[in-house]
């Protein structure tokens, strides 16, 4: 045994074995993410993201920002757009290869930022919960910028304990840059990037530090041109508003004490459960006796950590500003499952002096847990991980279309089919929604439809109900000729009488 930081008692791992089984992890985490990169279609949201990219290209997408185009800051995009042109071509594997990347990157930089603030058996655990979750690898093989959040978070606090101990000007520089970078790709990482400005706040209070002062203040200069090039530009737009009335499930509404705390607590059972799936209460146990553990230990500030960035966030909830939504607080997972892996190397010291000795691999049994569901998803059955194939779909669709038959998309299949389409002979008409009043569907089509007319019919992203009212307005104009439906998708070739 070694005496660890903060003068607590650590397990000892040797070095060697401690490196090996640190290149197995970020092995798997590596083949869970590259693993069917490109098997699935885009989805509508990564569509519009791709849509935007090959539409504008690195020159055009400020200007698309400031229409109002976009609602996420502009680096994601950017780096989008800068890995087609460099590659020359793109696909679904390219286009989601940069949160990929990001995503991957993760798993080392949580076990660099666990080993310092806990130690190497902490730091091993951590690194696998991250490896094997399941919302981390989804979000590391779709086109979103939320695993470079994840990242981001990670990043600010290994270099807040980078500060703590040595406080180089080129720490609190990397921090600026950190800060800016993560805020322009993710605006989920303003919470993170708050939390970490505020606690050298007070620890640069607390020791008296007039270097300190300085640093932060030279961090702050580095990070507030991209905070102010962010906000004026991509958040302060007239698109806020929309953004807001998407989401206004996710905001808390304080209208009174017992309300908003069942609210509050509804919330963060939800996040829980998203995040440490399919065990979650059990998590949320180790969780809690790794926060303490590490409490009694003398490192407090990993509590601070966690509950910081969601306080801040839910402060933006209850402003009606950001969303309190599972995966837009993807930020929050890292130091949760460092959390968590605290917990589990308590519980394994602990049992470890127990009889049987074998009792103290209990704790670590939390690792294949996590990962039940995740592994074989992400390594044999990847039908499982489909949600709206449209590329089969427009497959068929390219290959059986005649010259002069129309196509009509279901309004929901807008980015996608955009992505899809090669182009063809013929009418194409975009379907209206009317998600208040349904029954206008078959008056839309009416305007569409001629005698002996071919009108291919394609969905994706559908509400079932308004597909049912299409279809059925359109069974008794015409006949069926064709059809083909996959998870999320269809289209149907109708002969109009």
């Amino acid at each position: 045994m070694n005496r660890g930081r903060e003068g607590t008692v650590r397990w000892k791992i040797p070095e060697g074995t401690e490196r090996l089984l640190f290149l197995v992890i970020l092995f798997v985490a590596a083949v869970l993410r590259l693993r069917y990169l490109g098997y699935r279609s885009l989805w509508n949201d990564e569509a519009w993201v791709a849509n935007l990219v090959l539409d504008g290209g690195l020159g055009n997408l400020l200007a698309e920002s400031d229409k109002g185009s976009i609602i996420q800051p502009p680096l994601f995009s950017y780096a989008i757009a800068l890995l087609i042109e460099l590659a020359g071509r793109y696909n679904e594997a390219i286009f989601r290869l940069v949160p990929c990347i990001v995503g991957i990157a993760a798993v080392p930089a949580l076990y660099l930022l666990t080993r310092r603030l806990c130690g190497p058996l902490e730091a091993l655990i951590a690194s696998s919960l991250l490896a094997l979750s399941e919302p981390m690898i989804r979000y590391s093989q779709e086109l979103k910028q939320y695993s470079g959040g994840v990242l981001a978070a990670i990043l600010l606090f290994l270099i807040v304990e980078k500060i703590r101990e040595e406080g180089r000007w080129l720490h609190w520089a990397v921090l600026g840059v950190t800060a800016g970078a993560g805020f322009a790709y993710d605006l989920g990482v303003l919470f993170p990037a708050a939390a970490a400005y505020l606690y050298l706040l007070w620890w640069c209070h607390r020791s008296g530090s007039r270097a300190g002062y300085r640093g932060l203040a030279v961090a702050s200069a580095i990070f507030a041109p991209f905070a102010a090039v962010v906000l004026i530009l991509f958040v302060f737009r007239p698109q806020m508003g929309r953004y807001v009335a998407y989401w206004s499930g996710a905001f808390v509404s304080c209208t009174g004490l017992g309300s908003t705390l069942g609210h509050v607590a509804g919330l963060n059972w939800d996040l829980v459960r998203y995040l440490l799936s399919p065990v979650p209460l059990i998590g949320l146990v180790l969780a809690s006796a790794g926060v303490a553990s590490l409490w009694i230990r003398g490192i407090p500030r990993v509590a601070y950590y966690l509950l910081a960035p969601l306080g801040l966030a839910l402060a933006g909830a209850c402003l009606h500003r950001y969303p309190y939504f599972h995966r837009l607080l993807l930020f929050a997972a890292p130091i949760l499952l460092l959390a968590v892996a605290a917990g589990a190397a308590e519980m394994f010291g602990w049992l470890n002096r127990a009889r049987p000795r074998s009792l103290a691999l209990i704790p670590l049994l939390i690792i294949p847990a996590v990962g039940w569901k995740s592994v074989p998803a992400y390594l044999w059955a990847p039908e499982r991980l489909q949600l709206e194939e449209l590329r089969p779909v427009m497959e068929h669709v390219t290959a059986n279309i005649r010259q002069g038959d129309a196509i009509y998309r279901y309004y929901g299949a807008n980015f996608a089919f955009r992505y899809y389409y090669r182009g063809h002979d013929g009418p194409l008409v975009l379907g209206k929604p009317h998600r208040i009043d349904p029954s206008q569907y078959p008056r839309d089509l009416e305007e569409v439809l001629r005698p002996g007319m071919r009108l291919w019919i394609v969905f994706a992203h559908y509400i079932p109900e308004e597909k049912e009212i299409l279809l059925n307005a359109l069974d008794p104009r015409g006949e069926m000729l064709d059809r083909i439906e996959r998870v999320g998708a269809a289209a149907y070739l109708y002969r109009i009488d």
